[in-house]
């Protein structure tokens, strides 16, 4: 038989890890970041590249192509891209999604003038726009994130912000 004072000090070490165990906390409790918020979104102006023929398309500055463009994207650090062609067809007004800034560093230190990007809470949404519509005329900042990612395109930016 256990002494008593033994078997008092085990209820008590047992009280006080439940009493602890109630205050950790728990990963089921926890709410999970939202997918459209988790990533690095651009927004550019970039200019159309490619000879137009099936070995070498026409398609917007920044985006692989060939036998390995899936891999050379992902490689990048790219998650995704989509993109409206320009009124004038010229240029394309693009969407990049990367992990981490890092992968969108070639495309936000281009320092061509024909290259535009603006960065999601960085930048406002009026600046945004005003480049779009002079290269779209009919189109806002809501036409040119994927739909999946809308919730998340809060282009705001601090008192200081602007424009590349």
């Amino acid at each position: 038989m256990i002494p008593r004072p033994a078997l008092s000090r085990f209820f008590q070490i047992l009280l006080l890890l439940v009493i602890i165990s109630g205050f950790a906390p728990h990963g089921h409790g926890q709410p999970q970041v939202a997918v459209e918020n988790r990533d690095e979104r651009v927004v550019a102006v970039v200019p159309m590249i490619g000879a137009g023929t099936a070995a070498d398309p026409k398609r917007p500055m920044f985006v692989p192509w060939g036998p390995n463009a899936h891999k050379d994207l992902l490689e990048s650090g790219i998650l995704s891209f989509s993109f409206q062609l320009s009124d004038d067809g010229r240029s394309a007004i693009v969407e990049f999604v990367a992990r981490d800034r890092k992968a969108l560093a070639p495309i936000l230190n281009a320092n061509r003038a024909d290259v535009k990007a603006f960065v999601r809470g960085q930048d406002s949404r009026q600046t945004i726009d005003t480049e779009l519509r002079r290269h779209k005329r009919d189109i806002d900042l809501d036409q040119v994130v994927h739909p999946r990612h809308k919730a998340a395109a809060t282009w705001t930016a601090p008192a200081a912000g602007g424009g590349q």
